[in-house]
């Protein structure tokens, strides 16, 4: 993610689209494979973010499919990333995410206290202070 934290959410999306591309492909290739379908759904959160940065929102929406699935609401963290990314996406086109919403407000405490996503060292307190405006 270092283009995207030094500004270079062009190149940053390029390479995005490819992973995420790349990662749907392998996890077609193997549907029981939990890690390469997680991985597809953080590659998606970071590209809309990447996406985001550019004001680019037109076909951004479809990479927050999966945070509806099974497999992301059952895994804390990524739940976590989901809705946090689904409240910005939703800021940024103007409308509202109220589960996404409601999940913020239900978790503020436990999010709050998070500094550092253990597998994508994503500062959740901070996110969660920007989404909720708390």
């Amino acid at each position: 993610m270092l283009f995207r934290s030094r500004g270079r959410y062009s190149q940053a999306g390029v390479r995005l689209e490819r992973a995420y591309a790349e990662a749907g492909r392998l996890a077609d290739l193997d549907p029981e494979n939990q890690k390469i379908a997680k991985q597809k759904i953080v590659i998606g959160l970071f590209l809309v973010r990447a996406r985001l940065g550019q004001s680019q929102t037109d076909g951004t929406e479809k990479y927050l499919a999966d945070c509806r699935g099974l497999l992301a609401r059952s895994d804390e963290e990524l739940r976590d990333f989901c809705a946090l990314t689904r409240a910005r996406y939703a800021r940024a086109v103007g409308v509202t995410d109220s589960s996404a919403e409601a999940y913020l407000a239900d978790n503020r405490m436990r999010l709050g206290s998070t500094k550092r996503s253990p597998r994508w060292g994503i500062d959740f307190s901070e996110e969660a202070k920007i989404e909720t405006g708390r």
